[in-house]
């Protein structure tokens, strides 16, 4: 069957639509919640919740047996950790500094919330912090950077500094208290279709209908072959005539249905135990035999 102009490019089009939609990046940054980690589509970097680092040194997080190392997490850099806070919370400039930076009340909380509560204060109210690797702003190896977000009870903060712990004798090989540690790892979510891109596959398949398969073209319908009924002068009883018109329409139908069919079957399957039947009813005069069929003549 031969595609029209029109169709093909409509074809064409949704399918450019589909892809377009299935392959396109994501309309806008934005963290996601996925339990226990936080991704950030930005980055394609997900984040583990603090609350699942408490407790812990930062050489016992960095060790390559641990179960954070084993399950691919690692510390974050500083130039991540102020992209995160500067995307999502409020921006440090200069970063890392040792400058404490305010924001409204309320305006970090779902910031908190995601990453994690690890404690709480008068001023500050509920907060997040952590240790990150600082070696590519920091001086002393021994020495992590430090980063911290609160919702605020009088003014939000946050404070991000390189080469922050530890900073006494006392802390030295103890995890800072109240915090956990800011890891990283590479996103991988689970596809997610789009309403609108399943829409263009409904779209793309509807126009695929279009297009007929070779051959497929519909023949006509063809028409019964013209029963007439028997006269209803007949002599012949009112069963018999009616048993005899119910076999003439079997006989007119498998005529028009099995055009292909032999002469020879439809003689022995269908003619032949016909005329038996009529001639054992000994017929009347009034009707003739057909080759196909059996018509009453008028």
């Amino acid at each position: 069957m031969e595609i029209k102009p029109f169709f093909a490019c409509m074809r064409f089009r949704a399918a450019v639509l589909t892809a377009a939609l299935l392959f396109a990046g994501p309309a806008g940054a934005e963290l996601v919640d996925r339990g226990t980690r936080t991704s950030d589509t930005s980055t394609g970097l997900d984040w583990l919740d603090l609350t699942e680092s408490g407790g812990y040194t930062y050489s016992d997080v960095a060790a390559s047996g641990s179960p954070f190392a084993q399950a691919g997490w690692r510390h974050a850099t500083t130039s991540e950790v102020c992209s995160l806070f500067a995307a999502y919370a409020t921006e440090a400039d200069p970063c890392p500094s040792t400058l404490t930076f305010s924001t409204p009340t309320g305006s970090q909380d779902n910031f908190v919330d995601l990453l994690g509560v690890t404690g709480s204060a008068f001023v500050n109210g509920e907060y997040t912090r952590g240790l990150f690797d600082d070696s590519d702003s920091g001086s002393d190896p021994s020495v992590y950077g430090f980063a911290f977000a609160s919702k605020g009870n009088a003014y939000a903060t946050v404070r991000i500094v390189a080469d922050e712990y530890p900073s006494h004798w006392t802390q030295i090989g103890q995890p800072l208290p109240d915090s956990g540690h800011f890891l990283v790892r590479a996103s991988s979510p689970i596809p997610e279709p789009g309403s609108a891109a399943l829409l263009a596959l409904g779209l793309g398949g509807l126009a695929g209908r279009n297009r007929a398969a070779p051959g497929s073209r519909q023949r006509p319908l063809r028409r019964e072959s013209p029963l007439r009924a028997p006269d209803p002068g007949s002599t012949l009883p009112l069963a018999t005539r009616s048993a005899a018109g119910s076999r003439l329409l079997a006989v007119s139908r498998i005529g028009a249905e099995t055009p292909r069919l032999e002469a020879t079957t439809l003689h022995r399957q269908v003619l032949q135990p016909a005329v038996s039947r009529l001639v054992a009813i000994r017929l009347a005069p009034s009707f003739s035999f057909h080759p196909t069929a059996l018509f009453v003549r008028q």
